[in-house]
Order: structure tokens, then C-alpha cells, then sequence
């Protein structure tokens, strides 16, 4: 019989989830997207962006993207 491989599974519902670790998480993934050096944005499903990063908003020569479309960028 073959040896099974090991899994891990962690449910959410188990999770320790309080409104100081999703607020620290959420301050950890900004100072990361921030700090890296390629250009990020993220959009919504109608293509609306949400944000990006400094490198982004440098390279489109704008200070906010936020509720811009393709047809908005330059």
C-alpha cells in the first residue's frame, strides 16, 4: 500500500482572526506592495482600479488611480 502524502488543512472558521491581526496583515501587504519595485494596481470585475502602487502611479504620471478606467490612463 502506498504511503499517503502529508496535507495541511486549516479551516477559516478555526482561524484566530480578531480586527488587530486583519488590521496588521493588511499594514504588512501595503508596506510589501509599496516597497516593491515593479508596477502593481488591482481592479475591480468591471475594470474600475482600486489602487496601486508608487511605481504604477510614477510610471502613468498620476497621484491616484482609484475609480479610473483604461480609457482614463494616459
Amino acid at each position: 500500500m502506498p504511503a499517503k502524502k502529508p496535507t495541511c488543512k486549516t479551516s477559516l472558521a478555526t482561524m484566530p482572526f480578531s480586527p488587530t491581526n486583519t488590521h496588521t496583515s493588511e499594514i504588512i501587504l501595503s508596506s510589501i506592495i509599496k516597497s516593491l519595485p515593479g508596477s502593481i494596481y488591482w481592479k475591480d470585475k468591471e475594470g474600475y482600479y482600486l489602487g496601486a502602487n508608487d511605481t504604477m502611479l510614477e510610471m502613468v504620471g498620476m497621484t491616484s488611480v482609484i475609480g479610473k478606467t483604461d480609457f482614463d490612463m494616459p
